[in-house]
């Protein structure tokens, strides 16, 4: 029934189609519309307990079974090995190729927690970017944006009621601090009291904890901007990021009583099989997203800090650079540099597309006239080492049953006028992964024109 709920999707969410229009699915309703078929589980749990192995049932079609590595090698025919992050130090148990029974194989749209990888945190690439403008980014606090949006402040104390609530979902070992939040609101937001820097419930994994970067900005700044609402912090601590995305959707579908709203600023931006995702659990938890948006329930996601999706060449790849070669061309930046990957790797942040080192100074060009034979030289980028790329857009929020946010800044002091943020690419672009939906055709068609 997964292009049924698609179908149902485009028609309560279109105001053109008054039939429909905000008749969304009630909770049982869309329940059918995720839940496995009563052949497939039995199957699935019928295995399991061939095995001697014990599950517990979540959500409406998770199955979840915990085992020692032994006995999951032997279930599974495989062996695992230890993965290493070189930039985290993070390590995580995964396991190689797996075997399973025909019959079980093919009643599974996936099996969780054996292969996927956290979605790896990279810093934005960064642009050259005006000072006035990231001096005034950070004086944005939430009276700030209360008078940009026009929220009249005498109404806020009015918005906590049990039935409006909003959530944050938070991922990748990012917990919250809730002194933290109170200092956040001691500090930048006026007129509340103590009670209004409380969570109002936590759900999934224990979140309390240091308060990390992406957590913190979440909770402190949905909170903060709306101080009467009643917020939910819902937290998935594991390492595989489809596999918590999966766990946060499923849970979210089997229950009743939901936040209205939920703010999320996780995504892989990427080849999603490089962290383990498979195409089939994409589809899965995108018809999650999907059956949720057809119960009226609204998903906010981040649209990520890497515009469209480009990925630099490789740095540590000898095909991707030209050695004894040198640039010349319009010069946008040099600077001192101690190794041609630091050249390399910082190209990449920035997204310049060609640039030389030669063995102390790294030189950056928007433009390439030619390029000629210079002894301890090296020159690369994509104006240098041509190759054929694939842009990724932010996933999930390229999914057309979600709701994507990209960054805005002032263009001069706080208060002036919004535009697009300059200091890096805001997440955008073109997905293949999905066809265009029938609300942005005609806006990409004018667009492209």
């Amino acid at each position: 029934r997964r292009a049924q709920v698609y179908e149902l999707v485009s028609n309560v969410s279109n105001p053109q189609n008054p039939t429909h229009y905000g008749k969304y699915l009630s909770f049982e309703e869309a329940r059918l519309y995720t839940a496995p078929s009563t052949q497939n589980l039995s199957v699935v749990t019928k295995w399991l307990r061939g095995a001697g192995v014990a599950y517990e049932l979540r959500g409406s079609d998770v199955v979840e079974a915990t085992i020692p590595v032994a006995s999951a090698e032997k279930l599974l025919a495989t062996t695992f090995r230890t993965l290493k992050s070189t930039m985290t130090g993070m390590q995580v148990p995964r396991a190689g190729d797996v075997t399973l029974p025909p019959d079980v194989a093919s009643a599974l749209d996936a099996v969780t927690g054996l292969y996927g990888l956290p979605a790896p945190q990279f810093p934005p690439r960064r642009r050259f970017a005006r000072q006035s403008s990231l001096a005034a980014t950070k004086q944005v606090t939430p009276p700030v944006l209360w008078k940009t949006y026009g929220v009249p402040e005498a109404q806020l104390a009015d918005l906590g009621t049990s039935s409006n609530r909003q959530a944050v979902a938070s991922f990748q070992r990012q917990t919250m601090n809730s002194s933290d939040l109170k200092q956040f609101f001691d500090l930048y937001v006026p007129n509340t009291t103590d009670a209004d820097s409380q969570v109002y419930k936590f759900i999934g994994d224990p979140a309390l904890g240091k308060g990390q970067g992406e957590a913190s900005l979440d909770i402190q700044y949905i909170m903060g901007t709306a101080p009467g609402v009643k917020t939910e912090f819902w937290y998935f601590s594991g390492d595989d990021f489809c596999a918590d995305l999966k766990q946060w959707t499923s849970l979210l579908l089997t229950t009743e009583d939901l936040p209205l709203v939920h703010s999320v600023s996780y995504g892989w931006q990427g080849d999603l099989e490089e962290v383990g995702c498979g195409a089939a659990l994409v589809e899965n938890i995108d018809a999650d997203l999907a059956t949720l948006a057809a119960r009226g329930i609204t998903i906010i996601f981040s649209s990520g800090d890497s515009g469209s999706g480009w990925q630099g060449p490789d740095c540590m790849d000898a095909k991707s650079c030209l050695t004894g070669t040198a640039i010349e061309g319009t010069v946008k930046y040099t600077f001192a540099a101690s190794t041609q990957p630091q050249c390399c790797g910082t190209a990449n942040a920035w997204g310049v597309s060609a640039w030389t080192f030669d063995g102390q100074t790294c030189t950056f060009y928007t433009e390439v006239s030619r390029t000629y034979p210079k002894a301890g030289a090296v020159s690369g980028g994509d104006l240098v080492v041509p190759r054929e790329q694939h842009l990724w857009p932010n996933w999930p929020a390229s999914s057309p049953v979600v709701t994507a946010v990209g960054a805005t800044e002032f263009s001069g002091a706080v208060g002036s006028e919004e535009v697009a943020v300059s200091n890096f690419g805001s997440g955008g672009g073109f997905s293949t992964m999905f066809p265009a939906p029938d609300y942005q055709k005609l806006a990409v068609q004018e667009y492209l024109q």
